[in-house]
């Protein structure tokens, strides 16, 4: 099997954050396929105080399995707000979008799905 993970990670803790993640991975046993898949990942989000907003697009590709709903380009639209150092409030739009065999096979004839997702995280 031979798997190759690379990316990058800035953050300003009162600006800009951006961050990036490519991975591959293929494996073989005798002449068999066993895995190929590919997944990518881009966000960048601007600290305004106790607000940061972010953007993120992500896909993930398996070749071995293309009828799975796991066969994806997704965006992610979001802010997290942190009131105080112990609280977090995130909020998270999220659209995923699906080629012609995936929607057919999976997702009922349909393109794309979408999420709304809202989360908290305490710190005691």
């Amino acid at each position: 099997m031979h798997r190759f993970v690379g990316g990058f990670w800035y953050n300003n803790p009162t600006g800009l954050d951006v961050r990036a993640e490519y991975g591959y991975l293929r494996g073989k046993k005798e002449g068999i396929s066993l895995a190929h898949e590919t997944g990518f990942y881009a966000l960048a989000g601007y600290h305004f105080g106790k607000f940061l907003p972010v953007v993120r697009y992500d896909m993930y590709h398996d070749s071995l399995n293309k009828l799975s709903l796991n066969n994806y380009d997704r965006v992610l639209l979001g802010c997290t707000w942190e009131p105080f150092g112990n609280l977090k409030v995130q909020l998270n739009y999220m659209l995923s979008m699906y080629g012609k065999d995936v929607r057919e096979a999976s997702n009922n004839g349909k393109s794309t799905s979408s999420q709304l997702q809202l989360m908290g995280l305490f710190k005691f």
